[in-house]
């Protein structure tokens, strides 16, 4: 299943960028990342067998960037 996930976070700044670029690093579902201007600031594209791995990868995620998602759309 593909997911489109778009998250905000609390601050930007070129420390902020790369930390994001090692958090996704190392998650091979992460097929595409962006970051984006506007209300949304990442914008990731994951392709996973089912829910209960996006949820792994989600808690893998949020805590150490401090994401809030914005919204999530999946295509099975």
């Amino acid at each position: 299943m593909g997911l489109d996930l778009q998250a905000t976070g609390p601050r930007h700044s070129m420390a902020r960028l790369e930390d994001f670029r090692r958090a996704i690093a190392d998650i091979p579902e992460i097929v595409e990342a962006y970051r984006l201007t506007g209300e949304t600031d990442y914008l990731r594209h994951l392709v996973v067998p089912g829910v209960e791995v996006y949820a792994a990868i989600y808690k893998k995620l949020i805590s150490p960037l401090d994401f809030a998602a914005r919204s999530l759309a999946w295509k099975s």
